[in-house]
């Protein structure tokens, strides 16, 4: 992953910034670290970045210092997937995004257990037909997704529409109804009644 991808991160601290910088660089321009992962998540087939505060199996340095790597090995996952309009899976009480490497899936996100707060983790999972999987190698190389020149090509559309409307004196808050009721029919219809309960 290109580093000009890292610096679009706010980040105000400079010694913290170049910090971040160096474990994506170590996550990310090689393969190192998914490696690291594939061999790990044989024992651990899901593990999150604090688990070893609370459980007492023992595990190596280095996979310590590694498991706590998964909040910045996400974070440049969802940094590619935010440039390639790829949004995360909600599921229950988790988010997450799946990619694969070597034939291996895995699911990469967050999660909230028992109203605590949020973890990061990883979860080892099987590769199907049915469900898209990012490849880590595009990852790294920071290889756009086929679909993205249409996409910002018909946003551009879109936003020039909107543009145009707005400039014809027609109300904001009308537009975003015709948007939630195409996008969103459920929630448009909800928002209808309650304007009508309301008048």
């Amino acid at each position: 992953m290109a580093k000009e991808q890292l610096n679009k991160t706010i980040v105000t601290d400079e010694e913290r910034k170049e910090r971040w910088i160096d474990k994506y660089v170590y996550a990310f321009e090689s393969e190192e670290y998914i490696c690291w992962l594939q061999h790990f998540t044989d024992k651990f087939p899901e593990f999150s970045s604090n688990a070893w505060q609370y459980f007492a199996t023992p595990i190596q340095v280095s996979d310590m210092r590694n498991v706590k790597d998964l909040e910045f090995f996400h974070e440049g996952i969802g940094l590619y997937a935010f440039n390639n309009y790829i949004y995360p899976v909600l599921q229950d009480n988790k988010y997450f995004f799946r990619i694969s490497y070597n034939n291996v899936g895995y699911e990469i996100g967050q999660k909230f257990v028992n109203n605590g707060p949020r973890q990061i983790y990883c979860k080892r999972v099987e590769l199907t037909d049915t469900e898209e999987f990012i490849p880590f190698e595009d990852i790294m190389t920071n290889t756009p997704q086929e679909n993205v020149p249409n996409i910002e090509e018909q946003l551009g559309k879109l936003s020039s529409v909107i543009s145009e409307t707005l400039n014809n004196q027609v109300p904001a808050e009308a537009i975003l109804d015709i948007f939630l009721s195409e996008v969103f029919p459920t929630k448009s219809s909800a928002l209808k009644r309650t304007r009508e309960q309301g008048k």
